[in-house]
């Protein structure tokens, strides 16, 4: 069913007589009637059933919403009434203000960032009497599902206040999400082992043509490579091969046959990182 049809024929907040609880609760069975659980729908739903002020606070929340994800989002149905309530002036009971903060959980992907400014934002609905009661301990209990910052808020919340905590939540969560975009980071391996291709743009070499090696072939580059080689890696301190632990060649260019008789180990390093 669309939308539009939908929500035909329903009270326009904003124009009627009708206030902020009517018209949730109105919209509340229609959603449960028809099982919505769209939040596209239900923004829409909302959009079209009201008109000036309240019709600008919804669309302003959406608009707060993707500024602070950064892509298309909607706001919740609770997210929509709690706005018009606060905006509409309506009086809410104090004690069920603050057992629903008590419950408010931060949701799936949701940043702490944006968490704390719906906390808040319910937070100062409070009276004097219950803003008392929300601490650090309520808090931490709401983000429980963001392991790392509630671990952070977890370790300090017998003492430190409920915007001390939010802060070290919302710092941690950057730094997850930082972390997590290094290590997501493409690397570039040295490894003559690695088998398939590298890509190309990414590559500092990628004006230079390149030979493709089968898995099985050995290339072995001529003496005066070898020589060569050695020498840079001598002015470089690299006195020893890696592969045989013998001197004067570089792993790389080793053909000698390994067995238990001559694989000699390295000496120690001296102080300033060469051979004794």
């Amino acid at each position: 069913m669309e939308v539009k049809k939908a929500v035909k024929g329903f009270p326009i907040l904003g124009k009627e007589k009708i206030t902020v609880k009517e018209w949730s609760n109105t919209l509340s069975y229609l959603f449960s009637n028809e099982k919505w659980t769209s939040k596209k729908n239900i923004y829409e739903a909302c959009l079209l059933t009201t008109t000036g002020v309240p019709y600008s606070v919804i669309a302003q929340l959406k608009s707060e919403l993707e500024d602070l994800e950064g892509q298309s989002a909607y706001p919740s149905f609770d997210e929509i009434k709690d706005s018009l309530l606060t905006e509409m002036n309506e009086e809410t009971d104090p004690e069920e203000l603050y057992e629903k903060i008590r419950n408010y959980r931060i949701r799936d992907k949701e940043s702490i960032k944006l968490f704390n400014r719906r906390f808040m934002k319910l937070y100062r609905e409070l009276s004097k009497e219950f803003q008392h009661r929300v601490d650090a301990y309520l808090y931490s209990d709401a983000i429980k599902s963001r392991f790392e910052p509630w671990k952070e808020v977890a370790k300090k919340r017998n003492t430190c206040s409920l915007m001390e905590a939010m802060k070290i939540a919302e710092e941690e969560d950057k730094y997850q999400k930082l972390n997590k975009k290094i290590n997501n980071f493409p690397r570039t391996h040295n490894n003559n082992t690695n088998k398939g291709t590298s890509n190309p743009s990414s590559s500092p070499f990628k004006n230079v043509v390149k030979r493709s090696f089968s898995p099985q072939e050995t290339v072995i580059p001529n003496d005066d490579t070898i020589d060569n080689l050695t020498d840079q890696f001598s002015k470089m301190g690299i006195h020893v091969c890696y592969r045989c632990g013998q001197k004067g060649h570089h792993a790389r260019f080793c053909t000698n046959e390994l067995s238990a008789q001559n694989i000699k180990l390295p000496q120690k390093l001296n102080d300033q990182g060469y051979l004794n």
